[in-house]
C-alpha cells in the first residue's frame, strides 16, 4: 500500500505537469495526496488502538495501575507525525500558489513548478534513506554511528538541504510576486 502512495506521489503530479496544469494544482495534488494517506495511517494505527483502550478502561476500571500501558501514544504519533508535516506544507504551499495565480500576480510559472518538483522530490525522498538506516539500527548517540551509516546520513542532509532550499527560494518566490502584484 505504501508503493502505491508513494507512485500516486510521483505519478500524479507528473501527469498534471504533462497536462499543463499550473503549479499551484500540482502541489494541492500532492498535499491531498498526504492527506488520504494521513487519514489511511489514523484509520490503521490510531483508531483500533483507541477502540480498544475504551474497551480495556472499561474492563480495567476498578485497577488503577493496570491502565498505564493502554495509555501510551508513543508509536501512533511518530507514524502519523512524518505523513501530516508535508502534507501540511503543501497544502500552505498550494493556497497561497492558488491566491497568487488567481490574482494575476504569479511572476515565474516555471520556477514554482521546478522549485516544487525539487522540495517534493525532496521531502519524498528522505523517509527511504531513514529507512535504510533504520534497518542497520539506530544508536541513540552520534558517536555510535556505524562507518555504514556515514553515506546514508549524507545522502539524507542533501536531500534535507535541498528541500529546505527550494522552500526558501519558493517563499522568496512568493514574496517577490507579490510586490510585483503591488507595485503595478
Amino acid at each position: 500500500m505504501a508503493i502505491l502512495f508513494a507512485l500516486a506521489l510521483i505519478a500524479i503530479p507528473l501527469a498534471m505537469q504533462l497536462r499543463g496544469v499550473g503549479a499551484a494544482g500540482m502541489t494541492l495534488s500532492v498535499a491531498a495526496i498526504y492527506a488520504l494517506m494521513a487519514f489511511g495511517l489514523w484509520l490503521i494505527t490510531a483508531l483500533p488502538p483507541a477502540i480498544a483502550q475504551t474497551l480495556l478502561r472499561t474492563i480495567t476500571l476498578s485497577q488503577t495501575g493496570a491502565d498505564g500501558p493502554y495509555l501510551d501514544t508513543y508509536y501512533v504519533v511518530a507514524s502519523i507525525g512524518p505523513v501530516i508535516m508535508p502534507g501540511l506544507l503543501f497544502g500552505g504551499i498550494g493556497l497561497i500558489l492558488w491566491v497568487l495565480t488567481r490574482w494575476n500576480a504569479l511572476v515565474h510559472q516555471w520556477l514554482a513548478k521546478t522549485l516544487f518538483w525539487v522540495l517534493h522530490l525532496g521531502v519524498l525522498a528522505m523517509p527511504f534513506v531513514s529507512l535504510l538506516l533504520s534497518r542497520q539500527g539506530m544508536p541513540r548517540r552520534y558517536t555510535d554511528y556505524t562507518a555504514a551509516s556515514a553515506m546514508p546520513n549524507t545522502i539524507n542532509m542533501i536531500l534535507a538541504g535541498s528541500a529546505a532550499l527550494a522552500l526558501l527560494l519558493m517563499v522568496t518566490l512568493m514574496l517577490w510576486s507579490v510586490i510585483a502584484r503591488l507595485r503595478r
